[in-house]
């Protein structure tokens, strides 16, 4: 699974302002596995994106550059779908799929419990089928947060449900996913600490249902800019062995 938007929420509560209405964000990240296959497949995603945020809403689209060199179906982006099976034997590279996202805060206290967060997801698929980038197929979910800010602690969980379009050859299961998260903030808040753990029912009926844990670090540079990082493990078949993440997200 991409770095999940439960994780990139955890980053952004550590290092954005509150008064903050316009956020970029800038990563990489890169991911290897065999999946079910016998080969090896690796991914690699240069990806920007642009949040607006005014009281209780905000809206956030992110665009990919993809290069992947395997032909290998990858659950990605909270249990969205991307590649297909179409042997491709060289690196392909192009445009990935486009995600949005609206969120709603149905309560918001920093140290009060529960933060409640209602969000939507919608992949659009601009990512090409023909060169195994993407499915060529919208993909829609649902998702419901609990948080709790406390004494420089963050714990948090999550629900949805996706909607995935069926690609040709494929057919996917609607999955209910789950997040779980705890993270702790060090060296006067500047320091952000995350582990997570998440994951979907299954997608395919004969295979594993994705399962994988990450560990993220924050560093808040300034009350505008702030790095980040997370490191991955899958823990099923049908997500990537291994994956790393570095990027930055700053006010505008």
């Amino acid at each position: 699974m991409k770095f999940s938007a439960l994780a990139l929420l955890i980053v952004s509560c550590f290092i954005s302002p509150a008064h903050a209405q316009w956020r970029y964000s800038a990563y990489m990240q890169t991911s290897a596995g065999d999946y079910v296959y016998t080969s090896t497949a690796r991914n690699y995603y240069l990806t920007q994106g642009l949040q607006y945020r005014h009281e209780r809403w905000s809206l956030d689209a992110n665009m990919s550059l993809a290069a992947r060199d395997g032909d290998n179906l990858v659950v990605r982006g909270e249990g969205m779908m991307s590649g297909n099976e179409s042997n491709h034997a060289a690196m392909n590279l192009g445009l990935g799929d486009v995600f949005v996202r609206v969120n709603y805060a149905l309560l918001w206290q920093r140290n009060g419990w529960p933060n409640v967060t209602l969000r939507a997801l919608t992949k659009i698929p601009t990512a090409s089928a023909s060169r195994g980038l993407g499915t060529g197929e919208w993909d829609a979910g649902v998702f419901l947060s609990l948080a709790r800010f406390a004494n420089n602690f963050y714990l948090s969980t999550e629900v949805g449900y996706l909607w995935l379009g069926d690609s040709p050859g494929a057919i996917y299961q609607n999955p209910v996913s789950y997040a779980v998260g705890a993270g702790r903030t060090l060296v006067n808040s500047r320091l952000g600490l995350l582990l997570l753990y998440s994951g979907t029912s299954k997608i395919f009926t004969a295979y594993e249902a994705p399962q994988q844990i990450g560990l993220g670090l924050n560093w808040r540079l300034s009350n505008r800019l702030g790095l980040f990082t997370n490191f991955s493990r899958g823990l099923s078949e049908t997500v990537p062995d291994f994956g790393f993440a570095f990027g930055m997200s700053t006010a505008l």
